[in-house]
């Protein structure tokens, strides 16, 4: 480059360079399934995203059928239901009813008011309420139930 030669060097745009943070392949088998199973999208996604922004693996579910099917497919460690009436009765006796060589399924059960807790649940929590409280929540349980993995908890 000569003296009346100038060129712009311009240097990469640092807002557009990839950094640090979750990668695809720190994904699989790092944090637990959780299953959400809520019939009211605004309840569920919201908390969907959260999670997996803590790097939950969720998987979600819009009625008891569709939460039962889960269970077999994904065996997810923790359900978080938000069901009530009868679609609540359908994933209980489902739940209650499984095997002795299935793995127990921890159970945050979200209420909207004073509901009869069913056994199968581990943990209670009333709505509505924070998303980090609910987070810390669930750890806790995680935790209760002697599967927690330091590396996430």
């Amino acid at each position: 480059m000569t003296e009346g030669d100038r060129r712009l060097v311009v240097a990469p745009d640092r807002r557009r360079a990839a950094r640090g943070g979750r990668r695809e392949s720190d994904r699989p088998g790092r944090h637990p399934v959780i299953l959400l199973a809520d019939s009211y999208e605004d309840a569920r996604s919201p908390v969907a995203r959260y999670l997996d922004r803590f790097g939950f693996d969720v998987r979600e579910a819009t009625t008891a059928d569709e939460a039962v099917a889960a269970l077999d497919r994904d065996q997810p460690e923790v359900l978080v239901s938000g069901l009530r009436g009868a679609d609540a009765a359908v994933l209980f006796d489902a739940l209650s009813a499984r095997g002795p060589g299935t793995p127990r399924v921890i159970m945050v059960l979200l209420s909207a008011n004073d509901d009869p807790v069913p056994a199968v649940a581990t943990g209670v929590m009333s709505k509505p309420f924070s998303l980090r409280p609910m987070l810390d929540e669930l750890r806790r349980e995680i935790r209760a139930a002697g599967r927690a993995r330091t590396s996430w908890l």
